[in-house]
């Protein structure tokens, strides 16, 4: 299987605003986003498409490099920083920069994988208490069906299971 792709990030109403390269669920990510890419998604909402699969990263870099050239000669205003073909696939840590992350995270309990204290759990505890948000909802069967349904489609395309 091809793990480079080209997509294409659009509006609810279908017109499109991003166009991108990528492998994995970078498609779908909505971090590492430049402003006026996360200024168009608030305001316009986001639909995602995979355009093509690529052997090589190259190839994906030039389908980017294409799609970006041909909408803007058709005047689509694109949130793209740069006319494509550019990334940091494939980025590897100097031992300086590793060694930097590794003295910045020491003793930090999130990077460690460690777990909460008792007392800290205790408060979270009670942080959350008296919170009644959707408390005695009951919902539909079919509402029921269509979040399951939903889930296992979201599931199968970040597996990789399908292509849509």
């Amino acid at each position: 299987m091809n793990k480079h792709y080209t997509y294409i990030h659009t509006k609810i109403d279908g017109t499109p605003f991003y166009v991108g390269k990528g492998i994995g669920n970078r498609a779908y990510d909505k971090y590492s986003r430049n402003p006026y890419w996360e200024n168009k998604v608030k305001k316009h909402g986001l639909n995602v498409e995979i355009l093509a699969y690529w052997n090589n990263e190259n190839e994906a870099f030039d389908h980017e490099k294409l799609i970006i050239a041909c909408f803007k000669d058709m005047g689509v205003k694109l949130t793209n920083m740069s006319n494509g073909g550019e990334g940091n696939s494939g980025c590897k840590w100097t031992e300086k920069s590793k060694q930097k992350l590794s003295e910045a995270t020491k003793g930090n309990k999130a990077w460690l994988g460690k777990k909460h204290s008792a007392e800290t759990i205790e408060k979270m505890r009670l942080s959350h208490t008296g919170h009644t948000y959707l408390k005695g909802i009951k919902h539909s069967e079919e509402h029921k069906a269509n979040v399951s349904k939903a889930k296992k489609l979201w599931w199968a395309k970040k597996k990789g299971l399908i292509n849509e």
